[in-house]
């Protein structure tokens, strides 16, 4: 049996929350901790409904039964049946159904009204919904977002605090002229040694806004794929993403009903969103947007598709000679770039772009062709790397090195990254507290 228990710690200004797994039959103890920023946080959650969805899938993937020690939602444990039926039927070669159990079944939390808290990374995704909901342009479908939430240790790297603050001073223009409050976690939860990142973003993010549900009852997530261009399994999308929910806290996959690119016309109506975006993660710098990685060149394909030829995001315009030679290493990133070439082609737009781009979409090998074989490598590999990683104490996620790797001997390979713009970063960086306010 595996066993998932809960330590907690309260140092002034944060919190410490501390998932324990461990196996019967095992001696090894895997600890992921969640760093909570502010001195109005509670020590102890209101249930371990997020803890639970967390570690979901490395619990399916060694098939052992999983006893909770602690409180879960009586909504959270139907949930994480239904998930289960999804994954092991997506990838039934990975993960098993197995049985859950905890000490404490609550049947509901206390609803703190209908606030909601949006997870926010200054991507693209994010920074629809949250300007989507807050400015209430989907009418009476708003939802209340009065605060967002950064995470470091997914794009940033957990021990990366110097970029994660620089990443915070890009974003703070928005985050202040929307009057949001800003909330920060630091997490070591992406780690390919435990899980795979690619089935368990979701449910990683949605953990990280459970932290909240004791002043929370909505957590909103900002689709990654719209529903006409679904890219299944994958590990945040409308046909699961409800079911990471527990008993009085409700996870929302919002804006499925809008393409990346439909995302991009919508914020280059507002500079000061687009300013601020921030989506690459194969960079050097992981605060600013290289212009040469896959994402980068997506982004800009995005806003040119939408009409915008020169995002303000970007320090330089990134190079269209580029284009045809952007690597896709998943089905998900060759379905955005269709779906760019469906939108152009539907505003009847007419540029060379577009052949460079049907280009890039015509080099895919499609993942069918790879095996299950290939896969296995693919883990392999990403463990390694990972292990590696650690030894030598490289403080980049995971995702931009094998990135990287992939990308060799192609035109986006090793970009050579030049004087950053200055974001208004004093020499003397305050603490990260200094980033929320109370």
């Amino acid at each position: 049996m595996m066993h998932l228990d809960l330590s907690t710690s309260s140092h002034g200004d944060f919190v410490y929350r501390t998932a324990i797994i461990h196996k019967d039959s095992s001696l090894t103890t895997t600890r992921i901790r969640y760093k909570l920023f502010g001195n109005r946080i509670a020590e102890q959650p209101v249930s371990m409904d997020g803890f639970a969805f967390a570690i979901l899938l490395h619990a399916m993937k060694y098939g052992k039964s999983l006893r909770i020690h602690g409180p879960v939602t009586r909504e959270a444990l139907h949930n994480l049946e239904e998930l289960q039926q999804a994954w092991s039927l997506w990838r039934p070669d990975v993960y098993h159904h197995i049985d859950i159990n905890a000490d404490e079944v609550i049947n509901r939390l206390p609803a703190p009204g209908h606030r909601s808290i949006a997870a926010f990374s200054g991507g693209i995704d994010s920074t629809f919904t949250v300007l989507r909901h807050r400015l209430k342009l989907a009418g009476s479908g708003s939802y209340d977002i009065g605060s967002v939430l950064l995470v470091q240790g997914f794009d940033i790297g957990f021990d990366n605090h110097d970029y994660f603050e620089k990443a915070i001073e890009r974003s703070r223009p928005f985050i202040d002229k929307l009057g949001l409050d800003l909330r920060l976690i630091q997490t070591n939860s992406e780690n390919p040694l435990f899980q795979d990142w690619e089935d368990s973003h979701g449910a990683e993010l949605a953990c990280c806004l459970h932290q909240y549900a004791d002043e929370f009852q909505f957590g909103l997530l900002g689709s990654t794929k719209p529903y006409d261009g679904l890219v299944l399994p994958y590990g945040s999308n409308p046909a699961t993403d409800h079911l990471l929910s527990g008993g009085g806290f409700s996870i929302i996959h919002d804006g499925a009903g809008f393409s990346r690119t439909a995302k991009a016309a919508l914020l280059a109506q507002y500079d000061f969103a687009v300013e601020q975006l921030r989506v690459c993660y194969q960079g050097k710098l992981q605060y600013r947007n290289c212009g040469e990685c896959e994402k980068c060149l997506r982004t800009y394909l995005n806003f040119l598709a939408a009409g915008n030829d020169r995002p303000a995001c970007f320090d330089t315009v990134p190079k269209q000679s580029l284009i045809s030679g952007i690597k896709t290493h998943s089905e998900a990133q060759v379905a955005e770039l269709v779906s760019i070439l469906n939108y152009a082609r539907k505003k009847n737009i007419r540029a060379d772009w577009l052949n460079d781009l049907q280009r890039a979409i015509d080099n895919h090998v499609p993942q069918s062709k790879l095996q299950s074989t290939g896969r296995k490598l693919f883990i392999g590999v990403k463990r390694l790397t990972a292990n590696v990683l650690q030894f030598l104490r490289i403080k980049r996620p995971i995702k931009s090195v094998l990135h990287k790797v992939y990308a060799v001997g192609s035109p986006v390979a090793a970009p050579k990254i030049g004087a950053t713009k200055s974001i208004g970063v004093a020499n003397s960086r305050p603490t990260i507290n200094a980033y929320i306010k109370d």
